[in-house]
């Protein structure tokens, strides 16, 4: 997910908790950035996800944090929405 110089990269499946974070930027003034981390990793925990949090490129903290969310947000979108297509082939093969 492109916004201003960061991309972003969010690839999930619910279905069991592994989390993956290869994001690495400064703390933001006034913000500590490993709480996104802990944040994230709680969310995959409970809610069973398989979550891969991938940084191409970017520099400003702000931005980065934004992105994040911004894809998390569209990912989980599509992985929820109703669809007649099965998604998977779980159980099915």
């Amino acid at each position: 997910m492109p916004m201003d110089e960061s991309l972003i990269l969010v690839s999930l499946d619910i279905s069991r908790a592994y989390f993956n974070f290869q994001v690495e930027f400064r703390d933001a003034e006034g913000f500590e950035l490993n709480l996104l981390y802990e944040f994230l990793w709680a969310l995959a925990r409970t809610m069973s996800m398989t979550l891969h949090i991938i940084k191409f490129s970017g520099i400003n903290s702000h931005h980065i944090t934004e992105n994040v969310f911004k894809a998390l947000g569209a990912s989980l979108g599509t992985a929820l929405e109703e669809s007649k297509y099965t998604r998977s082939t779980k159980g099915t093969l």
